[in-house]
């Protein structure tokens, strides 16, 4: 069997830039003429946990946790689509979920686009999200979901 490992590690490696670059480059394509401007994350900074899953050695998925006043954010969550369907991108979610609610955190947020079926169905594992946190954030079909859930 193949070693899974998911822990918080260092985002400004040469392998994370080069995962995070190949996220932009899939919703680049996903969203392909659609008003994109990605947000800028510093996921580097001492408010954020940056999680790398890793597969027998070789990183094949990653999230960061900011930590903000009265909830965190989840950003940059991302799996390899040669890795999806096999339940890592919820063993990510739940990793990062235990360690917001280990440090405090009773709410969590997040972004995803509206051609992204599988990680709504993902984020909402849980229990359906109520219908007022699930709004559009603005007109364009890349802020379509909005998802706030008590961890």
């Amino acid at each position: 069997m193949t070693a899974i490992t998911i822990a918080v590690e260092r985002a400004d490696t040469d392998e994370v830039r080069q995962l995070l670059l190949e996220r932009d480059t899939y919703f680049d394509r996903l969203y392909a003429g659609e008003d994109r401007v990605p947000r800028s994350v510093n996921v580097d900074s001492g408010d954020t946990a940056f999680f790398a899953l890793r597969n027998a050695g070789y990183l094949v998925g990653c999230g960061a946790l900011i930590r903000r006043e009265s909830y965190g954010e989840l950003k940059r969550f991302y799996l390899r689509e040669a890795f999806r369907g096999g339940g890592l991108g919820r063993r990510l979610l739940e990793t990062i979920e235990d360690h917001a609610r280990r440090n405090g955190c009773r709410l969590l947020r997040l972004e995803t686009g509206i051609r992204q079926p599988a990680a709504i169905a993902l984020y909402a594992h849980k229990e359906p999200l109520p219908a007022h946190i699930w709004g559009r954030m603005s007109p364009s079909a890349i802020d379509g979901l909005a998802s706030g859930a008590e961890s």
